[in-house]
């Protein structure tokens, strides 16, 4: 294990926890796409809403699955 994923699990261990961390990844998610689909195209780039949508999606599933625990 490399010092930066020893890193990453000490800090959500000691400061937040997966689920939570979870949790707030979804709704930072939840609230960018609605400010992208009220906002103006030129004051933001698409490709990296979509990359960043992405990978937090990742992470968050990673975290605390939700998409598999409806299933």
């Amino acid at each position: 294990m490399t010092n930066t994923e020893k890193n990453i699990i000490e800090f959500i261990t000691n400061n937040i926890g997966t689920e939570q961390l979870a949790l707030i990844i979804r709704r930072f998610k939840e609230q960018t796409i609605r400010i992208v689909l009220k906002s103006d195209e030129d004051l933001y780039n698409k490709e990296w809403i979509s990359e960043g949508h992405f990978w937090l999606t990742e992470l968050a599933e990673t975290l605390d699955p939700q998409l598999e625990k409806d299933s």
